[in-house]
């Protein structure tokens, strides 16, 4: 095992434990939001090897695993390595895509819409609109 395998290793073990922890333990501080809501976490993944095998290396300080489908469960192909600037995005109450953000801004740049209309259109809060339209969200 090279040194930066050795590094990662503990921490990706860390997360395997945390992602369990949210799906299966009905005590756990998180589980309304995991396995309350019928998260789970696929039976490959209860070998921690196939699990670390799976997800690969720790890609370094700032990236997160995320699932692509909020909704999804933990499993091959439904998780991925994303910043925490794109694992914000994908959150449930996130509703404002990429696409749809540049939509926003197409609509916005044609004139007479304001953001409160856009927000109702999009169905998202008008600070979500702003900040699609200022570049601050959805680059």
């Amino acid at each position: 095992m090279t040194a930066l395998a050795a590094v990662q290793r503990p921490q990706i073990y860390r997360l395997w434990l945390a992602i369990r922890n949210r799906c299966n333990n009905k005590r756990g501080q998180d589980y309304r939001y995991y396995g309350g809501r019928g998260i789970r976490v696929c039976t490959r993944w209860n070998n921690f090897a196939a699990f670390a095998k799976d997800v690969g290396p720790h890609p370094g300080k700032g990236w997160t695993l995320d699932r692509r489908n909020n909704d999804g469960d933990y499993r091959r192909g439904n998780v991925r390595w994303a910043s925490r600037k794109v694992q914000g995005r994908n959150r449930g109450y996130c509703r404002l895509s990429l696409l749809l953000a540049r939509k926003v801004r197409r609509r916005y740049s044609e004139g007479g819409i304001t953001h409160r209309v856009l927000a109702k259109r999009f169905k998202v809060a008008r600070t979500t609109i702003s900040k699609a339209i200022r570049r601050e969200s959805w680059v």
